[in-house]
């Protein structure tokens, strides 16, 4: 599996959009692959934490900027995310706008902000 192909597909489908499109975009990115929901909760996790430390978004709820650096960002999402695949698709994809502990704010290469 190459993740940074996988990686670049997901953001040329999802960039400047929210959260849970960039889960969609991943799930649809690795149907096939028979993957378990936790290992595809770790590669959303890892796309996060690599975009955080390339500068494409940083983390935000409210109006304000999730404090920390990106491991201890991910780590506040991870203690969040649902348990089971169950739990997440039980709430219709509404735990990205209501539960998650961030949202998404993308940075375009001038330095604005796309708040999701």
């Amino acid at each position: 599996m190459n993740l940074d192909a996988i990686f670049n597909s997901v953001l040329s489908h999802s960039r400047g959009y929210s959260m849970g499109s960039l889960w969609q975009s991943l799930d649809v990115e690795l149907s096939g692959a028979g993957m378990a929901y936790q290992d595809q909760t770790d590669i959303f996790l890892l796309l996060l934490k690599s975009l955080l430390h390339r500068g494409v978004i940083r983390l935000a709820l409210e109006g304000e900027y999730i404090e920390g650096d990106a491991d201890h960002q991910i780590q506040i999402l991870k203690r969040a995310w649902p348990n089971t695949a169950s739990d997440l698709e039980a709430e219709m994809g509404l735990w990205f706008l209501v539960n998650a502990p961030a949202g998404i704010v993308w940075i375009t290469p001038e330095g604005d902000e796309i708040w999701t």
